[in-house]
């Protein structure tokens, strides 16, 4: 960005940096830095955090459903080592569910997105048993709502946990 020349006359300049998704702090910063006027940034609608596991995360079949209402990615964290992964059965896109149980010691990978609470509730009311929306507990211990599959319903349903999580199974079986 451009600064203002030095005494001796010569250039100077001048770089923000932050964290990611940091882009209108550094937007407001830099144009406060310049002199320009800045606009007050409209509020923003309440919103929840969704850990997604499955067919939902980024690049995979479902991510538009999240995408489109206005989802954003915030961070990857990884469950904690309570859950199995289980393939929930029957047609459509293959998807997997979380249940409890004895799971991988470093539990799985999961992504953490934002979404506005109308959004969560529309994605809410697609869903279909056995997959559900629930408290996730995340190896930081820290518990966010996530996809959870029906315990008794995939109890007989493919344990796929060995593979460490659904994209390392989704390779395996491409």
């Amino acid at each position: 960005m451009p600064g203002v020349d030095t005494e001796a006359g010569l250039p100077f300049g001048v770089q923000f940096v932050a964290p990611a998704f940091s882009d209108h702090s550094l937007l407001d910063l830099a144009s406060r830095w310049l002199g320009e006027n800045v606009e007050q940034p409209q509020a923003r609608p309440a919103t929840a955090t969704l850990a997604l596991v499955g067919a939902h995360m980024s690049g995979l079949p479902l991510n538009h459903l999240v995408s489109a209402r206005g989802g954003r990615l915030v961070r990857r964290a990884r469950t904690d080592s309570g859950y199995r992964m289980m393939r929930v059965p029957g047609a459509g896109v293959p998807r997997p569910g979380l249940v409890s149980g004895e799971g991988p010691a470093d539990g799985f990978g999961v992504e953490l997105w934002e979404l506005p609470l109308q959004a969560l509730g529309s994605l809410a009311a697609e869903l279909s048993p056995p997959l559900r929306l629930g408290q996730l507990r995340l190896a930081d211990g820290t518990s966010v709502l996530g996809y959870l599959g029906d315990d008794v319903a995939l109890s007989s349903a493919e344990d796929i946990s060995g593979y460490g999580g659904w994209r390392s199974y989704r390779e395996s079986t491409s």
